[in-house]
């Protein structure tokens, strides 16, 4: 059974609490009452995750404390779109919302010619712990796909993903690419872009997304106009719940996948006379929500 306690409140934006033993804590409201620095409030204290926040004091000290205990803890994983339902017994929800990562750009290349590529970015991460009341009884959500495409061009940009409107988190972008470049200076090719921005809500947990890096053609004379020696493909950007690698230096190859949810593909590279192709899709995002059930 979680602790019921007087708090003192120390934040509004976000929210957060501090109990007569002088530990802060995060906080949820689960009242209408206006909440201001230095009110008194009734609290819950559940031994994980944030205090809830019953009402402020105001001398009543019973009232609807029992009923709106948590007694229950769920999740709910969505790797595919879909239709998030409200459980009439819900206190509030943890909601993780990662987008998808970019992919890297592609390669192609004529006769004395290179393909180097730069890595896409990764997906933006946003977590926030949201009361019942702000959440709609039917709600859209929708997990961003991995970047793809990008045969001998710039990478496809990952998908957003978003928990209605209240969560929107950005995918990463694709990599940029600089085939068909001449064979006898160095040659660069730009990165992808994190995800950044989306729709945040206040006091929540906002991560974007890695920038991938630039692929890099380092041309030495002493060692053939088209030799990889020494070049290399930029890297995918890594996301919270997702990772990069990084690619061969002075190997031809059509890129890397990341790892997790949310990560940049690597650029390619390559010498002459390659066929267009296409770096490996980012990594999707995901939506996690656990659930703070009274029962």
């Amino acid at each position: 059974m979680a602790e019921m306690a007087w708090a003192d409140v120390t934040s509004t934006s976000p929210l957060k609490v501090v109990t007569r033993d002088g530990v802060e804590r995060d906080a949820v409201a689960l009242t209408s009452d206006s909440l201001t620095v230095g009110a008194r409030v009734r609290c819950e204290l559940p031994r994980r995750g944030p205090a809830l926040v019953h009402g402020r004091a105001d001398g009543v000290r019973d009232t609807g404390w029992v009923t709106s205990r948590v007694g229950k803890v769920n999740r709910v994983v969505f790797t595919s779109g879909g239709t998030y339902l409200k459980p009439a017994n819900l206190l509030y929800a943890d909601i993780e919302v990662q987008a998808a990562g970019g992919q890297g750009g592609g390669r192609q290349s004529g006769a004395n010619q290179v393909a180097v590529a730069g890595g896409g970015g990764g997906g933006q991460y946003i977590r926030a712990i949201l009361a019942a009341a702000s959440i709609s009884s039917s709600t859209t959500v929708t997990v961003g796909a991995g970047g793809t495409g990008g045969a001998g061009t710039t990478g496809g940009n990952g998908g957003n993903s978003s928990f209605g409107t209240l969560i929107v988190a950005v995918g990463g972008r694709g990599g940029d690419t600089s085939s068909n470049q001449p064979g006898t200076t160095s040659v660069s090719a730009a990165a992808g872009n994190g995800g950044s921005g989306g729709t945040v809500p206040s006091g929540a947990l906002n991560i974007p997304g890695s920038n991938g890096s630039p692929g890099r053609f380092n041309y030495n004379a002493g060692l053939g106009a088209n030799s990889l020696n020494g070049s290399m493909a930029g890297a995918g950007g890594a996301s919270f719940l997702g990772t990069s690698v990084n690619p061969y230096m002075g190997a031809s190859h059509a890129g890397f996948s990341g790892a997790g949810y949310g990560s940049g593909s690597t650029g390619g590279l390559g010498g002459p006379s390659l066929s267009a192709s296409a770096a490996p899709d980012g990594q999707p995002g995901i939506v996690i929500i656990t659930e703070y059930l009274s029962s």
